[in-house]
């Protein structure tokens, strides 16, 4: 049996966003005046991706609401972020408790995303100190994001 993967330019940000929860604190340069609840470990993660000169923009995706990789589970990275080049970036941050098998399953669709997407688009999944396979750590992430 063929599968055929497609990739579909239909995505829209919407105003104003759905949030029950609001981050305290957020980073500059989000995209929205209020961004959705985060973690610590994404937080200090994403102080460093906003912190970098080519970076535009940035927003915490709205889970089920917001961008989504529909493939055999419905993932919705954490995190888009706008590049001065154009360069559109997804970024799933997970807990280190979470290298488990649903980030496993994880990667494969974003990765494959990205590719099909084409070179104007990233996917990454990030840890904060030790990344499992597929995936990278923080300060890889933020050194790759700042030559991008």
């Amino acid at each position: 049996m063929l599968r055929k993967i497609k990739v579909k330019p239909d995505f829209k940000f919407v105003n104003p966003l759905p949030l029950t929860k609001t981050a305290n604190g957020i980073p500059a340069k989000s995209l929205y005046e209020q961004e959705g609840e985060m973690g610590q470990a994404e937080l200090r993660m994403l102080t460093q991706i906003a912190a970098l000169d080519n970076v535009v923009w940035w927003h915490r995706n709205p889970g089920q609401q917001g961008f989504g990789l529909n493939a055999f589970i419905g993932h919705y990275p954490d995190f888009i972020i706008g590049l001065r080049s154009g360069i559109i970036v997804l970024v799933e941050t997970k807990g280190e408790s979470l290298a488990n098998d649903d980030s496993k399953r994880k990667i494969k669709p974003g990765s494959k995303w990205a590719e099909m997407a084409g070179s104007q688009f990233h996917y990454f999944m990030v840890f904060e100190n030790n990344a499992m396979e597929g995936a990278k750590q923080i300060g890889k992430l933020v050194g790759i994001v700042s030559h991008l």
